[in-house]
């Protein structure tokens, strides 16, 4: 998926590549800073680890409208903790849009 999305999409997955297998993992958080400099959190079970023919990923999917509820440049960076381990990874952007105005 390209970095660019919809504001208020449910189901809308939000992926975030990782470099290193963290299916050992005792707790994943997906952290995120909105356009208007708010910041929070979405927390295991809700956060995935997947694993993808060779490529390691983080995921969250959007279950409500208010998910991702602002036109602009998010960031997200993800949050491992293990056996041993506390990481984060780089930050992500993504761009959201607005949808279009209008009925067709």
């Amino acid at each position: 998926m390209a970095n660019k999305a919809i504001i208020n999409e449910v189901g809308l997955e939000i992926s975030i590549k990782v470099d290193i297998d963290l299916s050992d993992n005792t707790s994943l958080e997906l952290r995120y800073t909105k356009p208007d400099g708010s910041t929070g959190k979405w927390i295991n079970p809700l956060v995935t680890y997947v694993l993808d023919n060779t490529q390691h990923f983080v995921r969250y999917t959007t279950q409500n409208t208010t998910d991702v509820d602002q036109a602009g440049i998010w960031y997200f960076q993800v949050r491992a903790i293990g056996n041993g381990y506390d990481l984060y990874g780089t930050r992500a952007r993504y761009t959201f849009a607005e949808k279009m105005a209008g009925t067709f």
